[in-house]
């Protein structure tokens, strides 16, 4: 049969395909910032040049407005994954939203601070928890992998038995690219 195409495999092969920064910039406001993320995710999921593409979320962003939360994230990742981590902090300062909880507990883990990484990411759990109105949630950027991490370093039974029930959730609902890297991880979790 006919294989199911998604709409990020459809804005990679023609939005982006060049991208186009001019011709994006014409586009409505709302269509650009829903254009925008699935783009930015697309890009920094694959760890490849995101440059055009960020560019135009600084210049959205920088506007601000209604609706950015998504493409904030992207923005904060991008900081993280470039190396920018002062610069993802300064970004990640808004209280109460999950997303920005998660770049703090990313940039903590990367800098040694283990204990207050958990604290961030066991609280954006607990937002996502409710804003979903579920209990099984997880981070679906390579964020996630980070607390794991943190778990797993801090050693101690509960910590581990924590890290494999993350690691087991996220390997469950991740259908991209870090569902494999989920599995990969869940067993080594259970050898500690």
């Amino acid at each position: 049969g006919r294989r199911q195409r998604s709409p990020v495999w459809f804005l990679d092969r023609t939005v982006a395909n060049p991208l186009d920064p001019a011709w994006m910039r014409t586009l409505p406001r709302e269509v650009l910032v829903d254009v925008l993320f699935p783009l930015a995710t697309s890009v920094l999921g694959r760890l490849g040049p995101a440059d055009e593409v960020m560019s135009l979320v600084e210049e959205v962003c920088a506007g601000g407005g209604e609706g950015l939360d998504f493409l904030e994230f992207a923005r904060m990742r991008h900081r993280v994954l470039t190396g920018r981590l002062v610069e993802a902090l300064e970004l990640s300062r808004r209280e109460g939203e999950p997303n920005h909880l998660v770049i703090r507990g990313w940039v903590h883990v990367l800098t040694g601070d283990d204990r207050a990484a958990r604290v961030c990411y066991d609280e954006a759990l607990k937002q996502m928890q409710r804003i979903e109105r579920t209990r099984k949630v997880y981070f679906r950027s390579e964020a996630g992998l980070f607390y794991i991490v943190s778990l797993m370093r801090a050693g101690a039974a509960q910590d581990l038995k924590r890290a494999a029930d993350l690691a087991q959730l996220a390997m469950d609902q991740q259908d991209g690219p870090y569902g494999p890297v989920y599995g990969a991880l869940l067993p080594v979790v259970r050898m500690l």
